[in-house]
């Protein structure tokens, strides 16, 4: 039996290379190079950065929208407490969020609970401060608003 499935993998690899290799060549330029590396950097930063934001604000909805009452109604460090919203701040968001994991939040799965790792991954941070407590609920609202004013307002890295 193990002979079998061995056998039919290595068909089914042989058979799905020619396919994948048209599509990889779909993905270069004439010249030979991948496509992705005739955009400049600076596009690529700013679709990286709008692409970022725009998962900061899909996952504050999805948290919200999976997250029991409960949970949302915890305690947990105000970040926001008289700053403005940049990165930093968002950093720091991210740092409180990573204290919890997604089953110590009551999510079925670690896959539900990507938001600190984006927001870090954004801010590409390392400090933080002590703050005050707000509810989770609130922390979520805060980022939500936060990441859709970077959206809106961040600066291009083209200029």
């Amino acid at each position: 039996m193990n002979v079998f499935i061995f056998l039919f993998l290595s068909a089914a690899m042989v058979t799905a290379a020619p396919h994948a290799a048209s599509i990889l060549d779909k993905h270069h330029s004439k010249s030979g190079k991948p496509v992705s590396s005739t955009v400049p950097k600076c596009e690529q930063k700013k679709r990286e950065t709008v692409l970022l934001l725009r998962d900061v604000v899909h996952h504050v909805n999805r948290s919200k929208m999976l997250l029991r009452e409960k949970m949302l109604q915890k305690e947990v460090q105000n970040v926001f407490m008289n700053k403005e919203c940049n990165r930093t701040t968002l950093c720091e968001a991210g740092k409180v969020l990573s204290a919890y994991n997604s089953s110590s939040l009551g999510l079925k799965s670690p896959i539900d609970w990507k938001l600190p790792r984006i927001l870090l991954a954004y801010s590409n941070c390392t400090t933080t401060d002590q703050q005050e407590l707000i509810q989770l609920d609130q922390l979520l609202d805060q980022i939500k608003r936060c990441g859709q004013k970077e959206l809106t307002n961040h600066p291009n890295p083209c200029q």
